[in-house]
């Protein structure tokens, strides 16, 4: 940041700071992203990226949280922006911070829940930021799932969850 966003006036880069001009502060806050687990006879749906990063490797549909957006509703508009699947939101996954080198914003925050496909549409990338989706039953992950300080740990809570469903 070189510029106050309220008055127009340089500020330092270095965050937190406050403009000297007219008392504006601005600090170094995480960015919210939220995604969802969308699960159907025992599989998962995974997108795997086309853009970096990560780049070929697969990923949970989801992204970044719009002004004012919730992060369910972000999760519902972003798995239909990348695969064209309508979801129904049926529980709370967990949060995950994803740790970035943003020199504008801290870590990500990232939400994830729990769905259900709502429409057989067919089932295809439709933003330019996916090349494929695939469903995978459980225990049959791909091997290069991406964000891999976050993700893999999302997907074995997925897993175990799945793993005790069963044994029930």
């Amino acid at each position: 940041m070189n510029y106050c966003s309220n008055c127009g006036k340089p500020i330092s880069k270095i965050l937190p700071t406050t403009c000297n001009f007219c008392g504006s502060s601005f600090y170094r806050n995480p960015r919210l992203c939220a995604g969802a687990l969308v699960v159907k006879d025992d599989q998962i749906l995974l997108a795997q990226r086309m853009i970096e990063p990560w780049s070929g490797y697969w990923d949970i549909p989801g992204g970044y949280c719009e002004a004012f957006e919730t992060p369910e509703e972000c999760a519902i508009r972003e798995v239909y922006e990348e695969t064209g699947i309508r979801i129904k939101i049926v529980d709370f996954h967990g949060v995950w911070l994803e740790p970035t080198t943003s020199e504008d914003y801290g870590n990500n925050i990232c939400v994830y829940f729990l769905a259900e496909p709502q429409n057989d549409a067919e089932m295809k990338p439709v933003d330019n930021e996916m090349s494929n989706l695939k469903w995978f039953l459980h225990n049959n992950l791909p091997q290069n799932i991406a964000f891999e300080s976050h993700i893999p740990d999302v997907l074995e809570q997925w897993k175990r969850s799945m793993d005790g469903r069963k044994d029930t």
